[in-house]
């Protein structure tokens, strides 16, 4: 998939299974930023947002870079709105979403399992 981002053509392509070990390596660390975000109100959230976002961007370039093949330093020159364009179009060129159905609708119980219960004779 070609992207347009700031005057140039970004190819977005499908994550090779080979990357995925690593890639997930790398996302394995986004939740330690966002430990004190449980209980917090809309205004504290907004209050540690910026917070977050710098603690956590470092990693989150890391990771978009990994999926991509763009650099480190390519994407640092580039605005949010590029970087959310990128991650939408990551999903949709990987079919994440598409994944995520398949495998729910493969292991959703189509009925209800029957439980029989087995009368034991009492012990008197």
């Amino acid at each position: 998939m070609e992207l347009k981002i700031q005057n140039s053509v970004v190819q977005i392509k499908v994550i090779p299974i080979r990357k995925y070990p690593d890639l997930l390596k790398k996302i394995k660390v986004l939740p330690k930023y966002f430990n004190d975000i449980s209980g917090k109100k809309n205004d504290e959230l907004f209050e540690l947002a910026p917070e977050i976002i710098v603690n956590c961007l470092p990693d989150v370039i890391a990771i978009f870079s990994e999926a991509t093949s763009i650099s480190v330093e390519k994407l640092n020159e580039y605005g949010m709105s590029d970087l959310i364009d990128i991650f939408i179009a990551v999903i949709k060129e990987n079919r994440f979403i598409e994944a995520i159905e398949k495998l729910k609708k493969e292991f959703t119980l189509k009925e209800k399992p029957k439980i029989e219960v087995q009368n034991t004779p009492s012990t008197q």
